[in-house]
Parts: structure tokens; sequence; C-alpha cells
């Protein structure tokens, strides 16, 4: 999204969050979906989770028991 785009939205992160890996680029490999980059990698406990910055697709999610609810916050500001 454009810098002023109205429909961007900034999301605060929880304490307890932080931002692991930015990707500005991504290597795609033919035959298979691309990601749309920019894309942000989070962590929250030992949950983490990848989603691209611009669509706010989540495209790879690595959640483990006890950390099930670890990034409700970003799916409920996404909605």
């Amino acid at each position: 999204m454009r810098r002023n785009d109205p429909h961007r939205r900034t999301i605060q992160l929880p304490p307890d969050a932080c931002v692991t890996s930015y990707e500005p680029y991504v290597q795609c490999t033919a035959g298979q979906s691309c990601p749309d980059p920019p894309i942000y990698e989070l962590r929250r406990g030992a949950a983490s989770l990848r989603l691209e910055a611009q669509s706010g697709a989540i495209i790879e999610e690595d959640i483990v028991p006890g950390d099930t609810d670890a990034f409700d916050f970003l799916r409920a500001a996404l909605r």
C-alpha cells in the first residue's frame, strides 16, 4: 500500500512481541506461490509468524501448544 493509502494502518505490537526479520525482496521458485514483499517475521514467545506487509496475508505460522493465541491481536487488527 502506498504511504497515503487510507487503508494502511499501524498495528502496535504487545510488549512481548517483536519483529525478528524484514525481507524487502523474495526469490521465488517457478511453479510455487510467491509472497508479495516486503515480508515481516514476528515472534511472540515460542510462536512465530510471517506476513506480507502490504496485504497483511499470513504466509507462514509456527504456533506451539500454549501459544495458540499468540497472534490473535494481529488477526483482530487485520479484520
